[in-house]
């Protein structure tokens, strides 16, 4: 009667609970599964049969316990769940010794998955087990066939940064692995687990990372306080080294004595390490529009995605002390591979070799001596507005602008900044709206730069058609020879205004970080807003490449940015890098044209 009862519906980590048997093979501390050591892996393990989520993005570190997600994931769907399974790892080798080391020992030692393999020895191969329910494959990046003529309900990929750019047979590994899940994915039960450690932003963990529209981080309480936290790098403290000695010293020292603790952000309470068991086991997983309160309560509103990210970095491991990281800091400083090393393996965060950034507190510092805003300066020449475009469409979209007084030697003052909900707005606070000039009267801009590259380009070209003061521009990451490149678009009427924003955004870091403060100035009435979004981007080295670009250091919030570099591009394009001309002796003056170089652009001033 027991056999003819239906089999009960564990969640994932029920079921590694209830059935998970580990061997000495396995590790140090064999018998039933339990998850004392690694309780944050139980909300990670049931997103797995969320019937919404079909993506699930980890970005961890190293020696935090992954792979015992993917067996145990691996077992329950055996066992409760079946569906053709791939595993899908860098090459071949580590394809072969993953089911060697991982999975064979976990289906011999656990009964519930044991009694699925057949009889046939020809369906336990170097890379492929047929169960009586399912079908699992262990393929690599690099195979002719592996990836392909496959249909799969469920993939799990194995550090992705690692798989080559392109298979043998052409094409990226790991799109090409999820086309094998389009039959599944039309009835909405295809799964995809991608995990590993970062490498750059260029790389697939990283770039799936960022398309996650829900991420989950881990907060701990504090011993002391109950006050609930992230745990990051920047709290980890220890003891300076001592008068004489040395970087190996100092680092052995550190390691050895346990010098090292985590700082409370709180109450600034000690954390050591014997703290971190109870800490783990009342963690709480929350999105990044999410907080923690001391309580325990998750405040924040509650998402749903088809794609999801976890985070989790070597900070969270029970098995890494914090001595032993402080220790490989040190050993790391000076070292640019051993520091790569440690951010990407224990920090869990892409590395980048930062070539130029900016502080908010540089904007801040420079507008406490900035003049007021809406004021033009007098010894200004040009005015000259940028709007950054946002949103799909005309219903729900808005603009970004700023307004910049230009003189010679791109000497400039902003003007005003702000966001406009409509186009009409825009105009007329960019364009039709007279500014006081400094000595008396009033101006206003004669360009409009705005933004077209993104879904409201026909928007853009149309509201362009209306206004000869309004022009289109497009960002273009390429090299050009010049900053500014005029296409005209002569099915619709208008010349868009290429920028290659490599040159434009060198420029405005350059100004921004000038010895000359005054040379680039904000107004005395900037926001925190906009000091943040001036920092949205920093200049990297890109190894793959082999060049320098500027990249995204917080997403989707470098409106202002795009604005002031757009803003570089049309002083370039109407001349005012242009030294200030020298009067000449005596009263001989210079032939100049009568007219006011604020009320009347006619191409370079």
């Amino acid at each position: 009667m027991r056999a003819l009862l239906p089999r009960e519906r564990w969640t994932p980590s029920q079921w590694a609970e209830n059935c998970r048997v580990l061997s000495d093979e396995e590790t140090s501390e064999p018998g039933p599964y339990s998850f004392e050591r690694t309780p944050y892996w139980r909300f990670v393990l049931d997103l797995a049969v969320d019937p919404i989520i079909e993506e699930i993005v980890c970005l961890k570190g190293a020696q935090i316990g992954w792979s015992e997600v993917c067996r145990n994931l691996f077992g329950f769907w055996v066992d409760l769940d079946p569906g053709p399974l791939m595993i899908l790892m860098p090459d071949q080798k580590s394809a072969e010794d993953f089911k060697v080391e991982r999975i064979d020992p976990m289906v011999k030692n656990t009964e519930a998955v044991r009694r699925h393999l057949t009889i046939r020895a020809s369906d336990d191969t170097k890379h492929r087990i047929r169960f009586d329910t399912m079908t699992a494959y262990f393929v690599w990046a690099g195979s002719k066939s592996g990836t392909k003529s496959r249909p799969i309900r469920r993939l799990i990929c194995e550090e992705p940064d690692e798989y080559p750019p392109f298979s043998s047979t052409g094409g990226d590994p790991l799109s090409k692995a999820e086309k094998r899940l389009t039959t599944y994915r039309d009835k909405g039960r295809a799964k995809i687990l991608l995990g590993g450690t970062p490498t750059n932003r260029s790389g697939n963990i990283s770039k799936r990372w960022d398309l996650c529209s829900v991420r989950f981080h881990l907060w701990l309480p504090c011993p002391h306080c109950n006050g609930y936290q992230l745990l990051q790098w920047k709290q980890v403290k220890w003891p300076a080294a001592e008068q004489g000695e040395d970087r190996a010293k100092h680092a052995e020292r550190v390691k050895s004595v346990g010098l090292a603790y985590y700082e409370c952000e709180h109450c600034k309470g000690r954390i050591d390490d014997h703290h971190k068991p109870r800490m783990l086991r009342r963690g709480i997983w929350a999105t990044e529009d999410q907080a923690v309160t001391k309580d325990g309560r998750t405040v924040g509103p509650r998402q749903s995605a088809r794609r999801v990210g976890v985070k989790i970095s070597g900070l969270y491991s029970p098995w890494v002390l914090f001595g032993q990281l402080a220790s490989e800091w040190i050993e790391a400083q000076g070292d640019q591979n051993a520091l790569c090393d440690f951010i990407n393996q224990r920090l869990a965060e892409p590395f980048e070799e930062q070539r130029a950034k900016t502080e908010p507190t540089l904007i801040q510092q420079k507008a406490k001596g900035a003049p007021a805003p809406m004021l033009v300066p007098k010894w200004a020449r040009a005015l000259i507005a940028t709007a950054d475009t946002q949103g799909n469409d005309e219903k729900d979209g808005y603009f970004y602008y700023v307004v910049r007084a230009w003189g010679y030697d791109y000497r400039s003052q902003l003007v005003d900044f702000g966001v406009c909900s409509s186009k009409a707005e825009l105009k007329q606070r960019c364009l039709d709206r007279p500014i006081p000039m400094e000595g008396g009267g009033n101006v206003a801009p004669q360009i409009l730069l705005i933004d077209s590259g993104g879904p409201r380009w026909q928007e853009v070209y149309q509201f362009s058609q209306s206004d000869p003061r309004i022009h289109p521009a497009k960002g273009d990451g390429e090299r050009h020879d010049w900053m500014v490149t005029e296409k005209p678009q002569k099915q619709h009427g208008i010349v868009l205004w290429k920028i290659d924003t490599n040159q434009s955004k060198d420029l405005l870091h350059r100004l921004i970080h000038d010895p000359d403060r005054t040379k680039w100035l904000p107004h005395n009435q900037v926001n925190e807003d906009y000091c943040r979004q001036m920092c949205a981007e920093s200049k990297v080295f890109n190894p793959q490449k082999n060049r320098e670009e500027w990249v995204e250091v917080v997403k989707n919030n470098n409106h202002f940015w795009d604005c002031e570099h757009q803003q570089c591009a049309a002083a370039w394009r109407i001349g005012c890098g242009a030294p200030e001309p020298v009067p000449l002796p005596g009263n001989a003056q210079p032939q100049t044209d009568n007219s006011n170089p604020l009320t009347s652009y006619q191409g370079r001033w």
